[in-house]
């Protein structure tokens, strides 16, 4: 029993591992990758191990049916936390992100001067695109006030735009 308890401790710490740092036993699986589709990774290992362990033992301690049924309930209690390891983390891996807003995304967007902006020369002011907080320098045909509401209408560069005041 103490042997399934060990297995069970290290698989479930190289599951936590695997959840902080990644797959850490990255490519040592790659020569198994058309047998297993690419499911072996260190989080379905892990998992593997963990679920093996604690259920053997559990199984152990708990009934008098011995060693042989309670690796066949790790392994079957192995196998299920494997592929629901592996499925979780692939698509966790495989989600979609979205992509951060560009200079395209700034045109239109409105925000306040958080520096003034003389006349022709460069300000600060701060928007808010796409969930983004950004504080951009700003340029002006007219003077514009710190604390003023101004809509982008230009993109100069990644960091730089032309406003405008929002009429009152």
């Amino acid at each position: 029993m103490l042997a399934f308890w060990i297995v069970g401790a290290a698989g479930a710490v190289l599951f936590l591992v695997s959840l902080v740092l990644g797959d850490v036993l990255d490519g040592v699986f790659d020569s198994l990758e058309g047998v297993t589709g690419g499911l072996l990774s260190t989080a379905a290992v892990g998992g593997f191990a963990g679920a093996f362990g604690l259920a053997g033992g559990t199984f152990m301690a708990l009934t008098d049916f011995g060693f042989g049924p309670a690796v066949l309930v790790g392994v079957l209690a192995g196998v299920l936390m494997a592929a629901f390891s592996a499925a979780v983390t692939r698509s966790v891996h495989n989600a979609p992100t979205d992509r951060a807003p560009g200079p395209q995304d700034l045109i239109g967007a409105t925000g306040v001067v958080v520096t003034a902006i003389p006349g022709g020369s460069y300000g600060e002011v701060v928007v808010q695109v796409g969930g983004h907080r950004m504080k951009l320098s700003a340029r002006a045909a007219e003077p514009i006030a710190a604390g003023a509401d101004v809509v982008i209408t230009h993109s100069l560069s990644a960091t730089s735009v032309r406003v405008q005041a929002q009429p009152a």
